[in-house]
């Protein structure tokens, strides 16, 4: 299911949230801390992720099944949510986290 397109802030101090409308469902991505992030489905319902966790490269999920493990959540200056994968930062936008609640 595709997360993040565009960050909105929200209530609590240290937590950036991210969402996008996908198929089924619309979820919001919060970024908790370096190790955990928090998805919230259109239902209200909240699964906590803990790294490491699996994501696919957006635009590939049903061609090329290539997986890629987090291994630390971070942000930028600007709130944006990063995934380091391979030691290297990745824009969480560019890949699908795929969690069943």
């Amino acid at each position: 299911m595709p997360l993040c397109l565009r960050l909105v802030p929200v209530k609590y101090p240290g937590l950036f949230s991210s969402s996008c409308n996908s198929v089924n469902m619309d979820h919001k991505v919060n970024f908790i801390d370096h190790k955990s992030i928090l998805v919230v489905n259109s239902a209200g319902l909240l699964k906590k992720v803990e790294v490491p966790f699996k994501v696919f490269v957006r635009g590939t999920e049903k061609t090329h099944k290539q997986v890629y493990i987090v291994e630390e959540v971070l942000t930028t200056e600007r709130d944006e949510i990063v995934y380091l994968i391979n030691s290297k930062p990745y824009y969480h936008q560019n890949f699908i986290l795929d969690i069943v609640f």
